[in-house]
């Protein structure tokens, strides 16, 4: 299963995914940042350079742009409901969870969960059943 932390901008602020939640780019001296790079959530920093945190889209996370995409009444707080979604012929349960810290900061957990997690400890159990059946009947 995967999941990500969003900010009220749906901005990545942490994921249980490899992938950073934001770039760093180094820059020169007296760089300013372009009104898209402002408008994107970015800032400058002395020691990094360029940071930016990721929108939804740029994240490169495909089933949570998918989700996005299909379902994008799932970010607003009252709407909470599980989805069901195929994905290059992965199906995917999706569940977003309003986390509010407090009335200025409210986060959104995107909870990702391939249906093979959850039925592939079934599938395997059923399978040595089989198994275990087959050679009960080949032994007898």
């Amino acid at each position: 299963s995967y999941s990500i932390l969003l900010d009220t901008n749906l901005r990545v602020v942490a994921s249980s995914l490899p992938e950073h939640s934001y770039t760093i780019t180094v820059v020169p001296d007296g760089y300013e940042l372009t009104p898209k790079e402002v408008a994107e959530g970015c800032v400058l920093s002395d020691d990094l350079g360029k940071f930016c945190q990721h929108t939804i889209s740029s994240f490169g996370f495909q089933p949570l742009i998918d989700l996005a995409a299909r379902q994008p009444d799932i970010f607003i707080l009252e709407n909470k409901k599980t989805f069901r979604l195929e994905l290059d012929g992965e199906i995917y349960y999706a569940r977003v969870a309003t986390l509010g810290v407090d009335t200025n900061l409210t986060w959104q957990m995107a909870s990702l969960i391939p249906e093979s997690d959850i039925t592939g400890s079934i599938n395997k159990g059923r399978d040595i059943a089989i198994g275990v059946s087959i050679a009960l009947i080949v032994v007898v």
